[in-house]
């Protein structure tokens, strides 16, 4: 009955579609939708089995658009096939049949659409009887979250405060210094610490600096990075890699003429670093003042992974040397670095400290961006 009623509906489909009018006693078939046979056979459901006949596909192995694409590349390859064998009538019914899985996928479709919409429409409705319990707790923890944001603020709010007061009271220093020129030399003594004046931080010195000309107390730290405009280091820890004071413990109480240090730098991102532009100096200072100034002592050298870095050779008599940092990034490597310097000085190595600084140098164009227009 089956083959019957497909042959029977495809053949006044074909006619029909092509508009050659059908024999006597043949009846125009009706649209598709509502297309039926006398005895409650669905011609729909006829029409879609030959189809996946033709094709050789099932019904079941269609349930994507991919497996819509699928069945169109196979329908494309037997027209083919069908067109090079001259069957142009198999041919023919190949995109027909197409056509019709077509249609019925895209109905398909269009019902689980509409299902899933109507799905949608009765979750709403059912979602817009609030539970009062559930309405209630919401509004219990909308509450509590705004009880925890304004103590956040509050917090935050406390913590500026804080921050504007220290930074006040570190512009008041820096207002009075000019003044201190006048007056007796204040050392700044917290106890046995000296409060460096930039940074507000506090520094334990075996020696105790000469503050006639700045009036104030610099901490090496800070001296270090405003020593190179030029090259200046990264900020806070990133920069300053690492701070040497060579006072006891660090040297032996009785060591003065000379010293020698040794000591592990661990850099596992140098190579990245120096990708970046950034490159590392050694710098010195003379912890008797608190200029920012670069002093070497009367000689030094310094050793890198057993290579010499570089040397400080005594200053000609009758010249006067010019210190200045040195850099020493060539000769360290990616990881661990063991380096050793030996310096000598006429009066007391324990008068001097060094730093392993991480700088990124500028251009004359970006110094020059950085200048304030004062007129």
């Amino acid at each position: 009955l089956i083959s019957r009623v497909s042959n029977h509906a495809s053949f006044t489909l074909t006619l029909g579609t092509l508009g050659i009018p059908l024999p006597n006693g043949m009846a125009q078939p009706a649209s598709s939708s509502s297309a039926s046979l006398p005895g409650g056979v669905d011609v729909d459901q006829v029409k879609r089995q030959w189809a996946f006949r033709v094709l050789s596909i099932t019904e079941g192995g269609l349930a994507t658009k991919a497996d819509l694409e699928k069945v169109r590349q196979r329908s494309k390859e037997i027209y083919k096939t069908k067109a090079r064998e001259k069957k142009n009538a198999e041919a023919k019914k190949v995109l027909e049949a197409f056509e019709v899985v077509k249609a019925a996928f895209q109905a398909r479709e269009e019902k689980r659409r509409a299902a899933k919409k109507a799905q949608a429409a009765e979750n709403g409705k059912s979602e817009a009887k609030p539970d009062p319990a559930k309405a209630a707790a919401a509004a219990k923890a909308r509450e509590a979250a705004k009880l925890k944001e304004a103590a956040r603020q509050n917090e935050l709010a406390k913590q500026k405060a804080q921050k504007r007061e220290q930074l006040g009271r570190m512009a008041n220093a820096k207002q009075q210094a000019p003044l201190a020129m006048d007056k007796k030399p204040s050392f700044h003594r917290s106890q046995s610490s000296l409060i460096c004046a930039s940074c507000g931080q506090g520094s334990t010195l075996k020696r105790v600096p000469d503050l006639t000309k700045s009036g104030v107390f610099y901490c090496p730290s800070c001296r270090l990075r405003v020593m190179d405009p030029f090259n200046p280091p990264r900020e806070a820890e990133k920069g300053l890699l690492k701070l040497l004071v060579l006072q006891p413990p660090l040297v032996p109480e009785n060591a003065f003429g000379e010293a020698t240090i040794k000591m592990r730098l661990n850099m596992p991102n140098l190579q990245k670093w120096r990708k970046a532009g950034e490159e590392i100096d050694v710098r010195m200072l003379n912890l008797d003042t608190c200029e920012p100034c670069h002093v070497w002592p009367h000689s030094l050298d310094l050793w890198a992974n057993g290579t010499k870095a570089f040397g400080i050779e005594p200053p000609k008599e009758g010249h006067k040397r010019r210190d200045a940092p040195s850099r020493i990034s060539a000769s360290l490597k990616s990881g661990i670095n063991e380096v050793k310097f030996h310096c000598k000085d006429g009066f007391s190595v324990q008068r001097f400290a060094l730093a392993f600084v991480r700088v990124k140098p500028l251009t004359v164009r970006q110094m020059c961006q950085a200048v304030k227009v004062v007129s």
